[in-house]
Parts: C-alpha cells; structure tokens; sequence
C-alpha cells in the first residue's frame, strides 16, 4: 500500500509540473511581440493584406482567448493531435490550416532518433564489456591504461568534434562509410545532398545494409562518448 501511495503521488506531482509546465511556455510566447501569421505568410508578409493575416491568425487559432487556445491544445494533447506544423504549413481560401501534422513529423524524427541511440547502445556494449575485461585481468598494466585514457579522451571531447574528425578521416579520407544523409530501414529514401534523378541513377538507398552503413559513423560518435 505504500508503494502505490507513493507512485500516486508522485505521478500526481509530474502531471502538476507538466501543467504548470505547458502554462509557463505558453505564457512565454505570447510574451513574445510577433505576429504569428508572419510564419504562414514568411517573407510575403509586407505585401500581404490585412484580410489575409486575419484569415492566417484565425487558421492558426491565434485570433482567439489565450485560456481557449489552451484548452484546445491541452484536449488535442490528449487525443494525440499535435496540429499542424506551421513550417510548410497553408492556408486555404476557405480559411483552413492545411499541411504535414506534428505527429508525423515527430514519429519520422524518433525513428532516426530511436536507431541512432539503440544502435549506439548496442556498440557501447560490444566495446565497453571487452574493453573491460581486459582491463580488468591486467590492472594497472599498458592496456588498462591505455584503455583508461581513450575513455577519458572521449567523454572529455565533445561529440560533434568526435563526429567532425569521424567524417573527415572515416568518411571522407577512408571511405569506410558514407559522410552524411541517412537510409530507411524499411523503404527507400534520397540521402542528403543526391538529387532524384543521381538517386534513380545509382542504387536506391534503403534496407538493413544501407541503413546501419548510414548509421556506422554517428554510432560509433554516440559510444564513444559514453564508453567511459
């Protein structure tokens, strides 16, 4: 009974903080002087006329009471509707919000998100265990040490430096795997910095292969940084 009434307060707690949370940020943007409809309208705004500003804020909802914007973000929170991502986002005639939902967007980014931290843990693992034993069966001696100061170089280094040097020697120098773009798993993509046509020339880019040769690199960056 204590440990239920003490995971109940806890959990009562962490929703409190998310609410006072999720009040503080919206209290901070409307704190910020900038017309929301500048986002739809981008660098049209100047030549944009009022009635079209007017229709861009109604279609983002902007024109209503803070406490009613709220409350509609709060019960789409709930129902797992993020809205509309206001980056491509545009407005109909009829006045309506049209363009790629935040949902989408945020479960295209976690599943790179998800490979990268899940394949970088896998290889902390194949690094760390046996790195450690032998270590550990010879302590104090030339491995252990040099074991010792790679893992203090590495969690003393930034990762993006770690993956600026992988990139350049790795990659670029080495050709060991490729320096930027990342590949599906399970379909097929364009990597970055291929156009349409140079992808349909060469072989499409997607699959396991394709994928954890994309990924080698930015793993490698991930483990070595936690490999201490």
């Amino acid at each position: 009974m204590r440990l239920l009434s003490f995971m109940a307060k806890r959990t009562a707690v962490s929703a409190l903080q998310l609410v006072l949370l999720s009040v503080a940020t919206f209290a901070i943007y409307f704190a910020v002087p900038v017309d929301s409809a500048t986002i739809l309208v981008g660098l049209a705004q100047q030549r944009a006329t009022q009635e079209e500003r007017d229709r861009a804020n109604h279609a983002l909802g902007t024109d209503r009471p803070v406490v009613v914007q709220y409350a509609d973000w709060a019960s789409g929170l709930v129902r797992g509707d993020f809205g509309i991502s206001w980056l491509n986002a545009d407005v109909t005639l009829e006045g309506e919000l049209v363009g790629v939902p935040v949902r989408d967007v945020l479960f295209d980014a976690a599943k790179v998100t998800g490979s990268l931290a899940l394949g970088g843990a896998l290889v902390i693992l194949l690094l760390a265990l046996p790195l450690g034993m032998l270590a550990a069966s010879r302590p104090r001696g030339m491995l252990d040490r040099t074991v010792l100061l790679v893992s203090l170089v590495a969690i003393s280094t930034h990762p993006l430096v770690i993956a600026v040097l992988l990139r350049a020697v790795a990659a670029e120098h080495w050709g060991i795997a490729p320096a930027f773009g990342y590949c599906s798993l399970t379909g097929f993509t364009i990597p970055e910095g291929q156009t349409v046509l140079s992808s349909l020339q060469e072989r499409p880019c997607g699959g396991v292969v394709d994928w954890a040769h994309h990924l080698l690199l930015p793993w490698i960056a991930f483990a070595l940084f936690l490999l201490a």
